[in-house]
């Protein structure tokens, strides 16, 4: 029985070790030593399946289909993430059910092989599936969604402790969710969960001639109908959304009843409505926008220049990113917003900092030791940032390089 790898194990098995190995090969030797035991003294009708790498202390479910119909169940008891079933060789169609602690439900379908098909294999027959593989990867379970709430300039969870944010962009999540993209919005979500963001900005409008990847207007058919089922969806993955309504103003022209209409709809909802995007270039006024009874911030301003005020019950703000002043004003400007510059103490998002990762502002900020000092000093000072990238802003997975930026980040983020 010959073990299988695959680059997409990793997201269920456990790290390899010495104790890993060695049971896993004991295991291989007693499945080899009972298939040649069957092969001599017992019935041809069995041999040996092998479920390899599902998470370490999984139950494991075959569906035999039997009369009457039962399913086989083997427990991972030594948590290698890897069991052995004698299974009846005229098994072919069957599904596959996976049980396991902080997993999404997961059942498939597979065709093992069997005498019928494979008339020249020797009896009793053996086959190993990998999963992640052979069958698809488990997908994590999504998290609650996190309980906050201000205190002072502070967001605070159900216990009083002081908790930050941990935003992503995702500029085009909701042009995903309008064009029926599930699975690209679904693998979003499971990045989001590997890596622990627990918040998206998304865009709410766009103009593909301003910003080169969002084309996007509430006149189109169907958006505000979908404003609400979307929310909701992301919500159940744990995320709160960060919805920037007005973005590209300057081409979309949409008048501040929308401010008004969208406030409607995700009022109740684990949202927080940000007027948008740099108004001074993207045509919209934060002063007409009215409180919409909901946590809200009137939107940023241009890179570098202080909120609009008044402000909302929270305020954006939008760093420099020119090295090493983006690194000290981590620090600097929130202590002049809430200090020399008088603004209230109400939280601060840092909702578009320098680009990390591939393609990031400047080459330096590919660095995982950068992206980290970034976030430490911001899990420090304000209340939420956003790990901003090229790829997130596209709706793309991030490469190597942006995710170990990420990660770094988070670690910065973790308080």
């Amino acid at each position: 029985m010959k073990r299988g790898t695959g680059a997409a194990l990793s997201q269920v098995a456990p790290p390899h070790n010495g104790r890993r190995e060695t049971t896993v090969f004991k295991k291989v030797l007693c499945s080899l030593f009972l298939n040649a035991l069957l092969a001599l003294n017992a019935s041809a009708a069995d041999r040996t399946l092998a479920i390899a790498f599902a998470p370490g202390g999984s139950k494991v479910e075959i569906h035999t289909k039997t009369n009457p119909d039962t399913w086989a169940t083997t427990i991972d008891g030594d948590k290698d993430g890897y069991v052995t079933f004698q299974i009846d060789d005229t098994l072919g169609d069957s599904d596959i059910r996976i049980t396991a602690a902080g997993y999404q439900n997961y059942t498939v379908h597979f065709r093992f092989r069997n005498v019928r098909d494979n008339a020249n294999d020797p009896r009793p027959l053996n086959q190993q599936v990998n999963v992640g593989q052979d069958i698809p990867a488990l997908q994590l379970q999504a998290p609650p969604i996190p309980f906050f709430q201000i205190a002072g300039k502070d967001f605070v969870d159900a216990s009083g402790q002081r908790m930050v944010l941990k935003g992503v962009d995702q500029f085009r999540a909701f042009r995903m969710f309008l064009d029926g993209n599930a699975s690209g919005l679904a693998a979003l979500a499971q990045e989001s969960h590997e890596l622990g963001f627990n918040l998206w900005r998304v865009f709410f409008q766009g103009s593909a001639a301003q910003n080169g990847i969002l084309q996007l207007s509430p006149t189109e058919p169907g958006y505000y109908e979908h404003v609400r089922p979307f929310t909701d969806w992301l919500n159940a993955q744990g995320i709160v959304l960060l919805a920037e309504v007005y973005v590209d103003n300057q081409d979309i022209h949409s008048p501040v009843s929308h401010w008004l209409q969208m406030a409607e709809l995700l009022r109740g909802s684990g949202t927080i409505l940000s007027g948008g995007n740099e108004y001074p270039k993207n045509g919209f006024d934060p002063g007409t926008l009215a409180d919409p009874g909901m946590l809200w911030s009137r939107g940023s301003s241009l890179g570098d220049q202080a909120p609009y005020r008044p402000t909302g019950p929270l305020m954006v703000f939008h760093p420099r990113r020119d090295l090493p002043a983006a690194k000290m004003d981590t620090v600097a400007s929130p202590t002049y917003l809430y200090g020399q510059a008088g603004y209230p103490p109400i939280p601060l998002f840092i909702d578009e900092p320098p680009r990390m990762g591939t393609n990031g502002s400047l080459p330096e900020y590919a660095s995982s030791r950068t992206c980290y000092e970034f976030a430490r000093h911001y899990a420090t000072e304000v209340a939420a940032a956003v790990f901003h990238n090229f790829f997130s802003m596209r709706g793309l997975l991030m490469d190597a390089v942006t995710k170990a930026c990420a990660v770094a980040w988070q670690r910065g983020m973790t308080l």
